[in-house]
């Protein structure tokens, strides 16, 4: 129990701090405790549950050979859920997993079985906010790889709804995504005014990752956009002192 408590703070500070190494210590103490404890695991699936979420995480926060720790997370998973079907947002985490996978290897069975996994989540879990936006993201995903134009419209205009939806259950950061979204479908005016929304709630990220964006590159070709990138980066300077 005692390596179980310190891989979950390991797991709890490398989600916090996006740290690779964190990330990694924490993947080995649930590897010793799943290792010696073999017998225990039926009666502790949380163990094997936050093992893939570590998994997930280090694939999320590294570049490079993400795809197998995607495919291990989502074996953990789907281990837990041969233990415990219920186990309380098992499928939301194979859908997230299977979407991180997807957007990787734009594999379109991938990205099938997500959207399936998050329509089973959404179904146990009508009012959970990150659901619905990380389904609204997968959506917006799958229309920018699609060509074809009937398929894409599709995907945006489903992509809408699930992230307004997000934002009607209380999630503030479905103002941002809405704006990235405008911005690649070319409703210009929209995706200002909800980036604007998003910086009034304070959690538009900064000047520097709006102009690192892809998903607003069809924004920053405007002059609005650009006097509202000037404002931001003048009251990052006041914050900073500088």
């Amino acid at each position: 129990h005692l390596i179980y408590d310190y891989g979950y703070v390991l797991l709890a500070l490398g989600e916090l701090t996006n740290d690779t190494q964190v990330l990694e210590s924490a993947i080995t103490q649930f590897e010793v405790i799943l290792r010696n404890q073999k017998d225990a695991v039926l009666q502790h699936p949380n163990w094997l549950f936050y093992y893939g979420m570590a998994l997930d995480l280090l694939g999320e926060a590294q570049d490079e050979d993400v795809d197998s720790l995607y495919f291990r997370a989502i074996e953990v998973f789907n281990s837990v859920l041969l233990i415990d079907p219920d186990y309380p947002n098992i499928y939301y985490y194979l859908a997230l997993s299977f979407s991180h996978l997807a957007q990787s290897s734009g594999e379109q069975k991938s990205f099938q079985l997500s959207l399936n996994y998050f329509k089973i989540a959404a179904q146990q879990n009508p009012e959970n906010d990150l659901i619905f936006l990380e389904w609204g993201l997968l959506l917006a995903s799958l229309g920018e790889q699609d060509f074809d134009a009937r398929a894409q419209e599709q995907a945006f205009l489903e992509a809408e709804q699930k992230i307004i939806r997000a934002g009607q259950l209380g999630n503030q950061h479905a103002y941002y995504h809405l704006g990235c979204l405008y911005s690649m479908t070319r409703r210009l005016d929209k995706a200002l005014q909800m980036l604007e929304k998003a910086q009034q709630a304070e959690i538009l990220p900064t000047a520097e990752e709006l102009k690192e964006e892809e998903w607003l590159e069809n924004l920053r070709q405007t002059d609005a956009f650009n006097r509202f990138l000037a404002l931001l980066e003048n009251k990052e300077r006041l914050i900073d002192g500088r």
